[in-house]
């Protein structure tokens, strides 16, 4: 086991998000937000709704709307640099024994022409998402953790992009598993 503690977000946002299926809502553009002397904040939407709470947590992105209104003088610079990076899951022995022993605890970058990186890390788990998840949130029902396992076609369109990332005239070979 390496020395990073590893936490799968999807189970983390799962845990954070349970029991705020009424307060969450996705899929509206958000326009501007307004404060209130009293400390709370109202978020309006293009679709002109509105949400008031204590909080707003401007998860919105390099364009966010909340950021540009929050920090004006903000510039977003374009560095000229791209990164795809993630976790490879080594949830089985099988998976860790196809790892050298000398990686398992390393960040991996690889570095393609045109100023373009991917960078890799293990995943190991110290116990199942389900148990470690009991542990601390008992009463969540979580999704299935192997659920990406079964997205073959972003697989593929991942691949793909990988391929173009590193090099163009590479035949990269990135596997979904």
């Amino acid at each position: 086991m390496g020395g990073h503690l590893a936490v799968n977000r999807a189970t983390l946002r799962q845990i954070l998000l349970s029991d705020l299926d009424e307060t969450v809502h996705y899929g509206a553009r958000l326009t501007r937000y307004v404060t209130a002397p009293s400390g709370g904040v109202t978020a309006n939407f293009a679709d002109e709704t509105s949400a008031t709470g204590d909080v707003l947590i401007g998860a919105d992105g390099v364009n966010s709307v909340v950021r540009r209104q929050y920090l004006p003088q903000a510039q977003v610079v374009d560095a000229g640099l791209r990164l795809l990076y993630g976790k490879v899951s080594l949830a089985s022995d099988q998976d860790r024994r196809a790892v050298p022993p000398e990686l398992l605890s390393l960040w991996t970058t690889v570095v393609g022409p045109r100023r373009r990186f991917v960078g890799l890390a293990p995943a190991q788990y110290r116990q199942p998402m389900r148990e470690a998840t009991g542990r601390v949130a008992a009463t969540i029902e979580l999704g299935d953790d192997n659920d990406y396992r079964d997205r073959s076609a972003l697989c593929l369109r991942i691949r793909v992009e990988l391929t173009e990332m590193v090099d163009d005239s590479t035949q990269t070979r990135a596997a979904c598993h």
